[in-house]
């Protein structure tokens, strides 16, 4: 009967720190998610300078390095 209990509170134990967590890691990933979309917006700028069809692949490279200097992908 006593391993029982202890088992449960333990469980208790767990859902409760479970619960804890998840607002952190919510906040993380919300935090994640501004720093690329600021990113995102920066690469953009520095990229939207060539716009004519002879500058296209200049365009492109431009973003990508920017992005990859963030950490992102640059597709």
């Amino acid at each position: 009967m006593t391993t029982a209990r202890t088992a449960l509170a333990g469980l208790a134990l767990g859902f409760a720190f479970a619960s804890i967590g998840l607002p952190s890691a919510s906040a993380q990933t919300r935090e994640r998610h501004i720093q690329a979309r600021s990113a995102v917006h920066e690469c953009s700028v520095r990229a939207s300078k060539y716009k004519d069809y002879s500058d296209e692949l200049e365009h492109m490279y431009t973003f990508r390095t920017c992005a990859a200097r963030h950490g992102l992908r640059g597709d």
